[in-house]
């Protein structure tokens, strides 16, 4: 496997596809807190996308009889958006 490697960067190089002079590495390691998704927010993230998705059918025209209702947490509203679409 290292020859068949070394084999193809030199064929690159013949080509001037790769440079192999120069290298360049980033190793810099910050501690971070991660935010994994949890289930209950992952419920309510695809309870806004539907809301939303309903809300563009309804203004479209479409669906005139279904009635939906809004199921989000206030939280998960936008700032000057309508509680109920």
């Amino acid at each position: 496997m290292d020859q068949l490697n070394d084999a193809l960067l030199a064929k690159a190089n013949e080509h001037k596809l790769v440079k192999l002079d120069k290298l360049r590495a980033d190793t810099t390691v910050v501690e971070a807190n991660v935010a994994y998704p949890t289930d209950s927010g992952l419920l309510a993230h695809a309870v806004t996308l539907l809301v939303t998705l309903v809300a563009r059918v309804h203004t479209a025209g479409g669906a005139t009889r279904t009635k939906v209702r809004d199921r989000r947490r206030a939280a998960a509203i936008a700032p000057g958006r309508s509680p109920r679409s």
